[in-house]
C-alpha cells in the first residue's frame, strides 16, 4: 500500500536491483550444482566466491553507469549468477564426483 501511495517506479527498480545482488549467487550455486558434477573441497572458497561475485557485479555496474548511458537493470541477477558460476568453476576440484 505504501508503494501504491508513492506511485514511484524507481522503488520497483530498487527492489529488483537488490534482488539481483542477493539472488544472483543463489542462481550461480544452483546452476553449478545442476549442470556440473564437480566438487569444491576448499573450506571457505564457496563463501569467498559468493561474496566476491556481488562485489564484482557492483563494480561492473558502477563502471558501466559512470562511463555510458546504459543502466543495468534486471540483468544484474544474470550477471551475478554468471560470475558466481565462473568463480565456482575456477575453484572446483579437478576430479569428478563419483556416481553410485
Amino acid at each position: 500500500m505504501i508503494f501504491k501511495a508513492l506511485n514511484d517506479k524507481s522503488i520497483v527498480y530498487l527492489i529488483m536491483e537488490i534482488a539481483g545482488y542477493t539472488y544472483g549467487p543463489l542462481l550461480g550455486l544452483f546452476a553449478f550444482g545442476i549442470f556440473t558434477k564437480f566438487r569444491i573441497s576448499k573450506k571457505y572458497s564457496i563463501l569467498a566466491v559468493t561474496i566476491l561475485a556481488p562485489v564484482a557485479t557492483y563494480l561492473i555496474n558502477y563502471l558501466i553507469t559512470a562511463y555510458t548511458d546504459y543502466r543495468i537493470g534486471v540483468e544484474l541477477i544474470v550477471l551475478n549468477g554468471l560470475l558466481t558460476f565462473i568463480g565456482l568453476w575456477l575453484v572446483r576440484q579437478k576430479s569428478y564426483l563419483k556416481m553410485v
